[in-house]
């Protein structure tokens, strides 16, 4: 028995419920798949929320400090640098002679 024959037998045909009720019934089918697919995807990236390879960890390493840069402030006196490792002696920020 094929669809169109299943309607007239039902008496669907002639009241033009049939289209609408299969349409319904689509609709449907279409949510409990769109429904059962995002809980599948939830359920596996719950599952590996924490499985990062060491590409992916140094990457978002690499955003985090990129993003905290933005805040940092500029080093003043950075020419001074090489007399703090040779132990030069500053105080209150003022290179102090050796006498």
């Amino acid at each position: 028995m094929d669809k169109s024959s299943l309607k007239q037998e039902v008496g669907l045909e002639e009241h033009g419920v049939g289209d609408i009720l299969e349409e319904v019934l689509r609709q449907g089918a279409r949510e409990m798949l769109r429904q059962a697919i995002e809980n599948k995807v939830n359920e596996y990236l719950e599952k590996h929320q924490y499985d990062l390879d060491e590409t992916a960890t140094l990457t978002m390493v690499f955003k985090l400090a990129m993003e905290a840069q933005r805040t940092w402030k500029k080093l003043r006196g950075y020419n001074l640098i090489p007399l703090v490792l040779q132990k030069k002696v500053f105080v209150d920020g003022e290179l102090q002679m050796a006498a």
